[in-house]
This record gives structure tokens, sequence and C-alpha cells, in this order.
């Protein structure tokens, strides 16, 4: 069973922050790991392996299913372990990272490399030879692990007997429908000694919508999330079918080794330690796989190829632009309404941190008749109330910055919103900002000095149109 582990970050809110997420890579394990692509053993000599090739032993829990069993494959000295269903009279489904690298073709042959192991109800087995590699996904391992489908149809060299095959769901995932994992699950030590495994049904959640698979938003997705899916190392390729014993998909990896994401994010860590313990898992949706002898075509079946993701849901949701607008206009007007002199205006500007709202003046307050008042200004307070935080500068008056707060809940899922540090407008209201004179040029047009300190690094001009109280709001 492959394990995914953090690897990269998404861009969304409309390109303007960059918000990093616990994209999940494969991860390499050894054989008592979880987490590894798949239960592997390894032995000293070939006939070590020939020996627990031909005796590992496999049991169920409950009664054996009729359709599913356990899947050996070798190579050199090398023995991996994973599920399979039966879903023709002589075909099988599995996963791509199930067969050996020098078989994952179209057409190869597998005998001697492969075998099927069913189990009946009285612990006798019935082994299937493998014949040859009919189909497996032909972009396997150019696509990041939660958007790629891991599927293999294999062709045995017999039909199994008195056995018949799982039918295929053709009506697309249920958000939060329970579907049955039919896994092979490996067992410290079996009753001969040597490596072995339990056939065990497992429930599992559907579930779209969240960061686990950030692309899982209908039923139609090539790959799929499940939550509480207790999937570990051995369990790839196990059949997921629905409460009618349909197949509606095929479990491919788990996220047991994502605790050992190293970030500074807390977010990200947060997200791996839900991924983690709310056991989340992801598994390829069975409308999405090709395959000739069954007639399996996605683009029939209604796979949906679309490229749209919860995030960007996530960012529409929370960047919501008349909403944000609404907002901003509150705060501008109620900045106007606590200065004697100037009118604000808006000017916004976009980094990987944020986005950054700073509210400038735009004009004068009052008429030509009135305007020589300012003068007595000089060096005092201009802006606000003029009563206290005398040293504050004028730039720390007017900037806003509206910073995107987020966290994870147990579901994956995204919960934030955009908030203001000077969220609180009487803030505003307080500052002093020292001023020099206003210099005399002619009644429409003022040229105000700003002695702002270091946040501008000294005296700023600003060249203001008198407004007479009309709102220059941009």
């Amino acid at each position: 069973m492959k394990s995914l582990k953090s690897s990269s970050r998404l861009n969304y809110i409309m390109g303007l922050m960059i918000f990093p997420m616990a994209l999940i890579g494969c991860s390499e394990g050894g054989s008592d790991d979880p987490g590894a692509p798949v239960r592997t053993y390894e032995f000293q000599t070939v006939q070590q392996l020939e020996e627990a090739w031909s005796g590992f032993d496999v049991t169920c829990e409950g009664s054996c299913p009729e359709s599913s069993g356990s899947l050996l494959s070798k190579s050199g000295t090398s023995l991996s372990t994973c599920s399979f269903s039966l879903v023709g009279k002589d075909i099988i489904l599995t996963n791509r990272h199930c067969i050996p690298e020098d078989i994952a073709q179209q057409g190869a042959p597998c005998e001697g490399v492969v075998q099927a192991i069913f189990v009946k109800d009285d612990r006798s087995k019935e082994i299937y030879a493998c014949d040859k590699v009919l189909s497996i996904p032909k972009d396997y391992g150019t696509l990041s692990p939660t958007q790629e489908r891991d599927f293999a149809f294999l062709k045995l060299k017999k039909s199994p007997t008195g056995r018949q095959p799982l039918k295929v769901a053709t009506s697309g995932l249920v958000d939060q429908e329970t579907l049955t994992a039919i896994t092979s699950t490996p067992k410290p030590s079996s009753m001969n000694g040597g490596p072995g495994a339990t056939l065990i049904k497992k429930t599992c959640k559907v579930h779209m919508n969240s960061m686990a698979v950030d692309g899982f938003t209908n039923g139609f997705k090539s790959v799929a999330a499940f939550k509480n899916c207790d999937i570990v190392s051995g369990n790839s390729g196990s059949a997921m079918v629905d409460q009618d014993g349909n197949l509606k998909a095929v479990a491919q990896a788990n996220f047991l080794n994502s605790q050992n994401v190293k970030s500074t994010s807390e977010l990200i860590i947060r997200l791996s330690e839900v991924l983690k313990n709310q056991k989340f898992a992801i598994g390829t949706n069975i409308l999405c796989i090709e395959n000739d002898e069954l007639k399996l075509y996605p683009k029939s079946m209604g796979c949906d190829m679309g490229t749209d993701t919860y995030t960007s849901k996530i960012s529409e949701r929370l960047f919501d632009k008349k909403a944000l607008g609404e907002r901003l206009t509150k705060h501008i007007d109620l900045l106007n309404e606590g200065s004697e002199f100037f009118i604000f205006k808006v000017k916004n500007s976009s980094s990987a941190d944020g986005t950054s709202f700073t509210f400038e003046p735009g004009c004068i307050k009052g008429s030509k008749d009135n305007i020589p008042w300012l003068t007595k200004y000089e060096k005092k307070a201009l802006l606000g109330l003029y009563k206290s935080y005398p040293e504050t500068t004028f730039g720390a008056y007017i900037r806003m910055e509206l910073n995107f707060v987020t966290d994870v809940d147990d579901n994956a899922r995204v919960h934030g919103e955009f908030i203001s540090p000077y969220s609180n407008i009487t803030r505003y209201t307080n500052f002093e900002v020292p001023v020099a004179k206003i210099a005399n040029q002619d009644q429409e047009n003022y040229q105000v000095k700003l002695l702002t300190g270091d946040f501008y690094g000294g005296t700023r001009v600003l060249n203001l149109p008198m407004c007479n109280n009309h709102k220059l709001i941009q």
C-alpha cells in the first residue's frame, strides 16, 4: 500500500496568496512499514523465496470472499503481497504498483512472476497463475500521487472454478457513502511459520471536497478520498464495493507516513496529523479505468477529467469580491468620517504573503474659503482626534492588511477568513501625524508635506485636489 507525504504548495485565492498544502508524494518503506507501497518480504536465497511463494498462508476473517484474494509477486529474492478482485471470468484487477516493473507493460507475460490466491471456507487454497498484463494506465508515474490512477488488469492462465466476478457499478461514488474494502492484510506469522495474510473486510466512507484529494469534487472524478478507512500495506488493489456488492473503486494508498512531514507551517503539520489520525486513504474510481476485454472506457462511463478542485471552491467562497468590496467600503467610510481634512481612497498590492490594502488621502475636504486654517496645524496632529499616539506614523494610520487565517478540521477541510489587524475602526481615529505647512498653490489644488518618519523615509509630498466633500474612492 502506498503512503503519501508532503511534496508541494498549492496556489489559490485568486492568485493573490500561496496556501501551503500537504499534497502527498510516494514514500518507500521496509517490510514492517505499514505505509509501504506493498508488503515485501526479503529472503537470503532463491530457495527460501520459492518456499514462501508456494507456502504462503492465507486465512479469512469470517466467511471467505468469493471474488477476492491475495496477490503475490516476486522479483529477485523479494516476495511482495497485495490484494486483488475477480472482475471477468479470467481477469483480475489490482494496482499498477503491485506488479514488478519488468512486466509493467501491456501484453507482458507474468507466469511465474505473479499469482492469485483464493481461499475456501475450509482454509484450502486455490492458486491461479498469471498469464499476461492486459492494461495499465498509460500516464502512470506522470502525475502527483493524489491525481494518479493506479490499476492493472491481469489475465489468468485459466478461469477460477465456481467463482463469480464482481459487477462494475456505473452510478459513480456518493459522498459519505460507506463502501467495503475486501483486503488481503499481512499477518505477523502464519501457521507454517512463513509469511501469510488474512482476508478482511474493512469499511471506508467516501469523502469529497477535502484537502486529502483536492480534485475529488464529485463522484465521477478519477481519484477518490476515503475517511475512517484502515488501509495498510498489503491492502493495495483491494476491491471497494457498495452494499449490493458492486465494484466502485480500488484502494491504492494511505497517509500513514504523513506524520513524518517536516514543515514550518502549522497548517501543513495539522493537515498531516488529520490525514493520519482520521485514517484517510485514496483509491481509483472504477468509472475512470479502461480495459478492452471488459469494455470499460472512462469517457463512455462518464468519468470527469475536469480540473476543478476543492481549494478553488474555497478561494471563491473566501475571496468573494462583493463581500470584500462591501467590507472595504465600510472601512473607507469610517476613515472619512474620522478625518477632518482628508477624503481617503484605497490601493491594493499583492504578494505571496497576502494582499495589502493601503488607504491614502485622495483630496482635501473643505472649500477654497476655509482651507487656510490648515496651516495652524503645522507640526501638530492633522488627522483624527489628535489626542494620543504622538509617535505613530502616517503610514501606520492609513495602512490595513487583510490576512487569510486558516485551520483544518478533522474532515481535512479548510476553514478561514480574511481579517484585518486594524479591524477595530476606532483605533484609526486616535493617531497623531505631524504635518508641515501646505504650500500655497492655486485655489483648487494643494501640496501637503507630511513628516512621516521612517515609514516613508522622511517628508512625503502629496499633491491633492480640493474635493469639496466629494469622495474620490476608486
